[in-house]
C-alpha cells in the first residue's frame, strides 16, 4: 500500500501546482500590502522598513516591491533612503521566474522609461519582453547603468531624478490613468 501511494505520488506530483512558487508570491503580497498600509496610514518609514525586510527574505525579488519603496522615498524626498532605494531597484531587475513575475509591470516600467530611450533600443526591449518579459530586465538594468552620471557614488542619481520627476509631475499635472506617468501630456513631458 505505501509502495503504491509513493508511486501515484511520483505520477502525480508533476501536475500539481508548485507550492514554492505560490508561497513566494503570497509573501511578495504579504508585505507588498502591509507596506502599502502602512504608507496610507502616514507611517513611510515604517513602510520603507517593510520593504527593505522584504528584499532580505522573500526568496526572488520584487518589482512590485522595489517600485513602491522608490516611489515613496522620491514622493516624500527622503534623501536619506536614496542609497537603500537604488539598491532594491537593482535588486528587483534581477528576476529571473518567468512564472512568478507580474508581466504587465514589467511592461509598465518599459513603457515608463520609452522617452528616455531611442525607438531603435526600445525596439530591442519589445522584442525581448516579448521572448520573455523577465529578458527585458538586464536591458533595463544596462540603460540605468549606462546613464549614472557619477558610477562611483552609492546610489544612481539619474535613477532617483527620474523618479524625483514621476513624482513631482503626479503633484502638479492632472491625473490621466491613460499615460505611462499617470499625468496628463505635460507630465510626460517633465
Amino acid at each position: 500500500l505505501i509502495t503504491l501511494f509513493v508511486i501515484l505520488s511520483l505520477i502525480i506530483s508533476p501536475f500539481l501546482p508548485a507550492r514554492s512558487s505560490n508561497a513566494s508570491v503570497d509573501q511578495e503580497n504579504y508585505y507588498l500590502e502591509k507596506g502599502l498600509q502602512e504608507k496610507k496610514e502616514g507611517k513611510f518609514q515604517q513602510a520603507l522598513k517593510t520593504w527593505e525586510e522584504a528584499r532580505t527574505v522573500l526568496p526572488s525579488p520584487s518589482l512590485a516591491v522595489a517600485i513602491e519603496h522608490i516611489q515613496l522615498v522620491t514622493e516624500q524626498n527622503l534623501v536619506d533612503s536614496y542609497q537603500i532605494s537604488s539598491a532594491m531597484y537593482f535588486w528587483a531587475l534581477q528576476i529571473k521566474d518567468e512564472a512568478s513575475v507580474d508581466k504587465e509591470l514589467i511592461r509598465k516600467e518599459m513603457h515608463m522609461l520609452e522617452a528616455l530611450i531611442e525607438p531603435r533600443e526600445y525596439r530591442k526591449w519589445r522584442k525581448a519582453f516579448n521572448k520573455s518579459s523577465t529578458s527585458v530586465l538586464p536591458l533595463i538594468q544596462e540603460f540605468w547603468i549606462s546613464v549614472d552620471p557619477t558610477p562611483s557614488t552609492p546610489y544612481n542619481e539619474r535613477l532617483i531624478e527620474h523618479w524625483e520627476r514621476i513624482a513631482y509631475a503626479r503633484n502638479t499635472y492632472i491625473i490621466n490613468d491613460k499615460s505611462a506617468y499617470g499625468t496628463d501630456d505635460r507630465g510626460t513631458t517633465y
